[in-house]
């Protein structure tokens, strides 16, 4: 009866047969589940055969034993069943005196089932290294790692990616791709490990059809206890109003006051920094003193849990003080075939340019002044519902007062088509020098037909970089600017400081908050991490980061406008900034004035 209690039900067979390992304690204790792993379990249950499962979750909420015990009551009472364990590295998978492994847990787990329900198990047939066989049904568990060929050629009922998140970045895109034909069921299991990567895409693609579930630790019943947070203000509020009403009782104080907030401030040194928090949460943050490790291990937090490049209380001051609405909206018309612009800007509500700038009567910007542009190209490839992976992106910058004035960010638009929209409009943009504006783009990538369209086109005014030739083998001058690790650092991290500074002044909102899709990677990288959840006006399935680098380009074009044609390295910078001339009316413009009139005196 017991047997078939436990074949019909698997909260029964957990709780009844199920046993874990404590290693803290160390101890065997028994698997008694709480009602959230016990709804965990039934969705997973639910969608084997069906549909893909993601489940984010702050650690130590019991998940891998959830996944591998209904894997095991699959195993143990059905024929025919076949799952298949991944991880990092073959020991996490199978390692007999491991107990992090996921195959020991399953022997575990087997080994203390009553003996009228355990499997006779041949360790010479059933049980070898990453495999294990039920003699009585034929149903397999099989291990592999990430760095296997993982799933290929087989079939499965179900496989779990466990902490799948801290696969690497090829890894975890191939383990994606390689097991997506060999099960319709795949378990990603995770705490977050950074906004980038196939298991944030998973998780965070809404075309992908999938049952999503999180496990916060706040839904654990031993670390929710006296929950509390603070609001915008920062004063108390109680959430658990019984934990800390049994508080004041045990200290002889009355449970029930009329202000609870105002009785149990002397009991708690209560940290109210808006986040929801108990005293276990707090424990474990003072256990921690890394933000991010916390956000990772515990908040659930894709974005907290690597270094943010930008400073996230810098991006906010920045943007309520310099972001606001553009004063034009609308477009440039130009001649298709030379990119000479028709006339002056076009207000059209539905158009593509941005500008925060005021215009005179004919359209055009103030001549008293010069301008510079920052491009991001992207190929324009579009998917069937015509929005494209990724912007190209324009910044037109004002040379004079630092602020970043002009955006463009569109999608679908090949770089051929996108040169000559920028070329228009930085022929347009006519400055105090009489050039139009000052170009500086990526080269990389699709930024070489970019770049070969805007010299086709016969604009000159752009930015250089010196470079040895790989065939004439000497230094050579070549058009727009080269990405790599470093140059890739060094330009965001001026245009960072400048921001900090209130020098860069940018006046988009969109591209202020897009800064935080920049995160140091392990190896001291600076990448972008994928969507942010916002929705991006152009039509972008995902934040790529295109107006950040277009901005910070821009802001680079503009510290160098007076000297076009150098080498690509910024470690004089500070000098030539020096020798720039200084904005009519500035500080600096007045001393020069005051400097020029002295020695006409004969006062030096």
């Amino acid at each position: 009866m017991l047997y078939n209690m436990c074949k019909l039900d698997p909260l029964f067979f957990v709780n009844f047969a199920g046993v874990i390992y404590e290693p803290r304690t160390p101890r065997v204790l028994p698997f008694i589940t709480y009602d959230f792993q016990d709804q965990t379990l039934l969705a997973i249950d639910a969608a084997i055969g069906k549909c893909d499962v993601g489940i984010e979750k702050s650690r130590d909420m019991g998940m891998s034993w959830i996944v591998l015990t209904l894997f095991t009551w699959r195993w143990l009472f059905y024929p025919y069943q076949s799952f298949l364990l991944v991880s990092r590295t073959q020991d996490l998978v199978d390692k007999t005196d491991d107990s992090d492994s996921l195959m020991w847990k399953i022997d575990f787990l087997i080994k203390h089932l009553p003996r009228f329900m355990r499997p006779k198990i041949d360790p010479n047939k059933d049980r070898s290294n990453m495999h294990l066989r039920n003699p009585h049904n034929n149903s397999l568990t099989d291990g592999t790692s990430t760095t296997g060929d993982i799933a290929r050629g087989g079939r499965r009922t179900a496989e779990l990616l466990d902490e799948n998140g801290s696969f690497s970045l090829d890894d975890g895109y191939k383990a994606l791709s390689s097991t997506q034909a060999s099960t319709d069921t795949r378990i990603f299991l995770s705490t977050p490990q950074g906004a980038v990567g196939a298991y944030y895409d998973v998780m965070h693609d809404p075309h992908m059809e999938m049952v999503r579930l999180r496990l916060h630790w706040q839904l654990h019943p031993l670390k929710r206890p006296g929950l509390y947070t603070s609001d915008e203000d920062g004063d108390l509020r109680i959430l658990d109003k019984a934990y800390w009403r049994q508080r004041l009782k045990e200290r002889g104080l009355n449970p029930d006051p009329l202000d609870l907030e105002q009785a149990v401030r002397p009991l708690y040194d209560f940290i109210c920094d808006k986040k929801t928090r108990s005293p276990w949460y707090d424990r474990e943050c003072r256990r921690c003193p890394l933000p991010s490790l916390i956000a990772q291990e515990l908040d659930i937090d894709y974005t907290g849990s690597k270094a943010l490049f930008f400073n996230r209380e810098m991006l906010v001051a920045a943007e309520k003080r310099d972001a606001r609405p553009p004063l034009h909206v609308g477009e440039i018309e130009y001649e298709p075939d030379t990119a000479e612009p028709i006339e002056g800007f076009i207000d059209k509500a539905m158009g593509l340019f941005r500008l925060w700038a005021h215009l005179d009567a004919h359209g055009r910007l103030a001549r008293d002044r010069n301008y510079v542009m920052g491009c991001d190209i992207a190929t324009g490839n579009a998917d069937n519902d015509g929005a494209g992976a990724s912007n190209s992106t324009m910044t037109l910058g004002d040379e004079a007062t630092g602020e970043l004035i002009g955006k463009i960010a569109t999608t679908g638009m090949d770089p051929y088509t996108f040169a000559k929209l920028c070329v228009a409009v930085a022929r347009w943009a006519v400055g105090e020098d009489g050039n139009g504006a000052f170009m500086v783009w990526e080269a990389n990538g699709p930024g070489r037909q970019f770049g070969g369209e805007v010299i086709r086109l016969g604009y000159r005014y752009i930015y250089y970089r010196e470079a040895e030739d790989s065939i004439k083998k000497k230094r050579t001058l070549f058009p727009g600017w080269w990405s790599t690790t470093e140059t890739k650092k060094t330009m965001l991290g001026e245009y960072a400081r400048a921001m900090a500074a209130g020098e860069c002044i940018n006046r988009d909102a969109i591209s202020i908050r897009e800064c935080e899709s920049y995160v140091v990677m392990p190896n001291q990288s600076i990448e972008h991490i994928g969507g942010l959840g916002e929705i991006d006006p152009t039509g972008a399935r995902e934040n790529h980061g295109d107006r950040v680098i277009a901005d910070g380009l821009c802001w680079k074009g503009i510290r160098r406008h007076f000297v076009s044609v150098r080498s690509d390295d910024d470690d004089d910078d500070d000098a030539m900034m020096q020798n720039r001339a200084a904005p009519p009316d500035s500080v600096k413009h007045r001393m020069e004035l005051v400097t020029t009139e002295q020695k006409k005196e004969g006062a030096w």
